[in-house]
């Protein structure tokens, strides 16, 4: 079976927002990945439609604004129908996820989605990471690897 793709998206320079480059950072430290595996595509979602491969499975990490309380970890998966019936602006970027995942099911065929989001205290230029998002850290590595070992 084909280990999935894991990708970060984000910038440090934002606060929160920085939370999928931490984990990417840290994923590229991490034996028990294969560094070809690890992407950080930063803020361009669309750095990753180059980069995908038909029906490869994608594992994202991002900071997702859900509502929740800041540091809140969630993990799901994204198919087209859910996509249809998400909030408009599940991303902190520009380019929403739901636009990117839509781009790469409609040309190439999409594999499992799953994307583990962080939900974000503050995105704004020149702040920190919260400690809310700093103490998730941790535990969305061990969901990405977990996520990640399945595939063996």
């Amino acid at each position: 079976m084909r280990k999935p793709l894991i990708v970060g998206f984000g910038n440090v320079l934002y606060g929160d927002d920085g939370v999928g480059e931490v984990v990417i950072g840290r994923l590229k430290e991490c034996k028990e990945v294969n560094k070809e595996d690890v992407v950080f595509a930063g803020t361009d979602g669309l750095i990753l439609f180059n980069l995908v491969e038909r029906n490869r499975p994608l594992i994202i990490v991002d900071a997702v604004k859900m509502g929740t309380k800041p540091g809140t970890i969630r993990k799901f998966e994204l198919d087209s129908v859910r996509l249809n019936t998400m909030v408009e602006n599940l991303s902190t970027h520009s380019f929403g996820l739901s636009e990117l995942v839509s781009l790469i099911e409609g040309s190439k065929g999409l594999g499992k989605v799953t994307v583990i989001g962080v939900e974000p205290k503050r995105c704004r230029l020149g702040e920190l990471m919260s400690q809310e998002v700093t103490k998730s850290v941790d535990k969305v590595i061990e969901l990405v690897m977990r996520e990640y070992k399945l595939y063996e």
